[in-house]
């Protein structure tokens, strides 16, 4: 007897981020919730992306948890503190389809931050919308337009997912799979392995290659 939890076996082979398809997924937490954090991946299509949820809000620039708006300042009930510093932060929400099923999938600020290059407070500066509380504020045109392209997703699932009123899936990472570039081709040139074999022939070339080297 090792002593390990029952679900030990289930957990070590999702030790390592699986591909998983979104009926899988939905099974699998459905039938046997794991008692740790695990990843997933999951390549899926953004059928809607959900603007009356919003795509920001107001954070905590200590604990990151959403401040409560008084009428002179921003309280942040964590941190106990009346008078917090905001910073504006993505939650995008979106419900996501493959060929097996539908579920909705949370993309906070990092991941959006990373995928769109553009930070919510830059974001929300290019709506022009003065006076307009942020959180209030219409969706920028580069989150709507996630809706309809495929990608991959890498799902965070904690034992939070399975309570009864918590039905979505945090997500972690976005890879684009309609704008991510094809891999090159090579051929055999049956030379060494010395980069200057696979350049092609020009000046501006051997230039560069040169170059490269330093």
């Amino acid at each position: 007897d090792t002593g390990l939890p029952s679900a030990a076996p289930l957990l070590k082979s999702y030790a390592k981020v699986e591909p998983v398809k979104i009926a899988e997924l939905n099974h699998f937490i459905t039938t046997d919730p794991p008692q740790q954090e695990i990843d997933f991946l999951c390549t899926a299509r953004v059928s809607q992306v959900e603007a009356d949820k919003g795509w920001c809000y107001v954070a905590c620039s200590k604990c990151s948890k959403k401040l409560q708006r008084t009428v002179t300042s921003f309280e942040c009930a964590r941190c106990n503190n009346p008078h917090a510093v905001g910073s504006l932060r993505y939650r995008v929400e979106m419900v996501v389809t493959d060929d097996t099923a539908e579920w909705t999938f949370v993309c906070f600020d990092g991941v959006m931050t990373k995928l769109h290059n553009l930070r919510a407070s830059e974001a929300v500066q290019l709506l022009a919308e003065e006076g307009v509380n942020p959180e209030d504020s219409v969706m920028p045109p580069f989150v709507a337009g996630m809706e309809g392209k495929t990608y991959t997703f890498q799902v965070h699932v904690t034992p939070y997912n399975f309570t009864v009123n918590h039905q979505t899936f945090t997500v972690s990472r976005i890879i684009n799979e309609v704008e991510r570039s094809p891999a090159p081709e090579f051929v055999d040139d049956e030379g060494d392995d010395n980069d200057d074999d696979d350049a092609p022939d020009g000046p501006n070339n051997r230039e560069k290659s040169g170059s490269d080297k330093g």
